[in-house]
């Protein structure tokens, strides 16, 4: 790992004398360092401070202000779902500067809300980027998705003092995203937003289904009124059941909100999908910062490699562990993943 963030430093320090020789960086050199594989967002956002201040200056995009309102051409290749996407998130309003600036202030004072403003009105931006990146096996709001996660670490990281202009900003870590979720398509780790809006449709049946008949509804039956294979059915199921799990083992609401809400029935809201993919990305950090393995068997047990929830036989023959080893090595991540929680809570709450 070591020999990895050393290897991309020296991309850094080399890219640093380019920039020092010239008094700039081409927008291919700062490319380049976002979609190397052993790309390090600390030492990227320490090289853009210091490559300031000695400075070197960046290349700006054309046309990615706020100010404009982006073109949406008709693309008759897209599904109903991906385009009333495009039509919701047209509904929110572009910032002007001034505006923009007493968002950023609100944030950086602990705002929820003005994050999530800022958020929704770069989502034309990402929609912009993703669609240079179809066709590469990923379906298009998948690719929304990807770029919406690295639209959301922009605003998170964003520093007005390295001079560098925030669509700019978030154009690099927007395209850092897209082309990182292109080469891992395959190594699923969050549960994806459109896994999640068939969750809650699955959930809001079920309770309508319940209602009707006055017992609880069968698998079978749910899946002919959602009109999905039984199998999809099963596994959307196994993938809720893992959802409760994890906030009663938990203690609180890690995942509150995201399938429990009495809006189920209604097609969620934009503001609502980036909010639901706030949380998810929140949770996605925290895991993080478990060790390895503790991450890892967590994902299993609860179903974010492939939206099952194995067994801990399961986890332990994936691992060559015992199964009470692989329950006490859940029940020590849980606690220290509970202990994250609170401690964010906490530091959130003296914020404000």
């Amino acid at each position: 790992m070591q020999d990895e963030i050393d290897g991309f430093v020296a991309d850094l320090t080399a890219a640093m004398r380019r920039g020092l020789e010239r008094g700039l960086l081409e927008a291919e050199e700062i490319e380049t360092l976002l979609h190397a594989p052993d790309f390090d967002p600390a030492a990227f956002d320490t090289f853009l401070a210091e490559a300031r201040r000695r400075g070197v200056r960046f290349p700006e995009n054309a046309g990615d202000s706020t100010d404009a309102e982006p073109a949406f051409s008709v693309d008759h290749s897209i599904t109903d779902i991906e385009r009333r996407y495009l039509a919701e998130i047209q509904r929110y309003p572009l910032l002007r500067r001034e505006n923009e600036q007493e968002l950023w202030n609100a944030m950086r004072g602990g705002d929820e809300n003005a994050r999530k403003a800022l958020i929704l009105a770069y989502l034309r931006l990402v929609v912009s980027i993703a669609r240079n990146y179809r066709n590469r096996g990923v379906e298009f709001l998948d690719l929304i998705e990807e770029g919406n996660v690295g639209l959301i670490a922009a605003v998170d990281r964003y520093d007005v003092d390295r001079g560098v202009h925030f669509s700019t900003y978030a154009t690099w870590w927007i395209r850092q995203a897209l082309a990182r979720g292109v080469a891992n398509q395959a190594r699923t780790v969050r549960i994806p937003i459109h896994v999640l809006q068939m969750v809650r449709r699955y959930v809001a049946t079920e309770r309508r289904l319940e209602r009707e008949l006055r017992r609880r509804p069968e698998v079978l039956e749910i899946a002919q009124e959602l009109g999905v294979p039984i199998a999809r059915a099963n596994r959307l199921r196994s993938l809720i059941h893992a959802i409760r799990t994890l906030d009663v083992d938990l203690g609180g609401d890690a995942y509150h909100g995201l399938i429990d809400s009495e809006a189920l029935e209604q097609q969620p809201s934009i503001d609502h999908m980036v909010e639901m993919q706030m949380r998810n990305q929140h949770l996605d950090e925290l895991l993080k910062r478990l060790s390895g393995r503790e991450e890892a068997i967590l994902r299993l047990r609860y179903g974010f490699y492939d939206d099952k929830m194995h067994t801990l036989a399961e986890a332990g023959e994936q691992f060559g562990l015992s199964r009470e080893r692989i329950r006490q090595l859940e029940q020590r991540a849980l606690l220290k993943l509970r202990q994250l929680i609170d401690s964010d809570t906490t530091e959130s709450a003296s914020v404000h």
